[in-house]
């Protein structure tokens, strides 16, 4: 319920919960929760039930399944070293603190993080729109059949989420979301989207 909560309030300020006796509350301006796990297919979808499918739960997440379930052994677990450029480029994000908008008074700019704000191009914006008209027929193609049009309810967002991780370049740089990108995102996106359908 939390996570659920949290994916859908990146705009917004959640306010933390407060205990009697204790520190005063937290509160997370624009969360922005992003989990990693791995594990296999039996394990994710033995765990889940047929409320995570229709609420919207799994309809969060990005699974992919590897080709192969049973890869042979590898000697060479020595990991070698990040390539330099990457690491330079994650540390210019991670210094990166966008500007806030032309006006904000000098408090409420220190007072929480103000989103850079990215474009997208013409061509990219057609791509996205017939990507979000194709959801919607896949949903309203399995309506009713165990909660499988949740898993389409979200997809065009997620593709938008991907374009823009896809679209980020340099630190501090505009970000412009074009076509080849949005392509990509939305290939990928209804690819993990009929693979959940499938497995569900």
């Amino acid at each position: 319920t939390l996570f659920t909560k949290l994916f859908s309030s990146a705009s917004t300020t959640m306010l933390g919960r407060e205990y009697a006796g204790k520190d005063e509350r937290k509160d997370y301006d624009q969360p922005n929760v992003c989990l990693y796990g791995s594990t296999v297919p039996g394990t994710l979808y033995q765990g889940l039930t047929p409320s995570d499918i229709s609420n919207g739960f799994l309809s969060r997440m990005l699974v992919f399944t590897a080709s192969n379930p049973d890869p042979d052994p590898r000697d060479d677990l020595e990991a070698p070293p990040p390539p330099p450029a990457l690491v330079e480029k994650l540390k210019a994000w991670h210094a990166y603190t966008p500007e806030p908008p032309e006006g904000t008074g000098d408090i409420a700019a220190m007072l929480r993080v103000w989103p850079a704000v990215c474009e997208v191009d013409d061509d990219a914006a057609a791509v996205f729109k017939t990507f979000r008209e194709q959801a919607r027929k896949h949903k309203a193609k399995v309506r009713g059949d165990r909660g499988l049009d949740s898993l389409w309810a979200r997809a065009a967002e997620r593709a938008w989420k991907i374009a823009l991780v896809g679209s980020c370049g340099e630190a501090g740089q505009a970000v412009v979301i074009g076509r080849d990108v949005a392509s990509y995102a939305v290939e990928l996106t209804e690819r993990l989207v009929r693979g959940l359908v499938l497995a569900v």
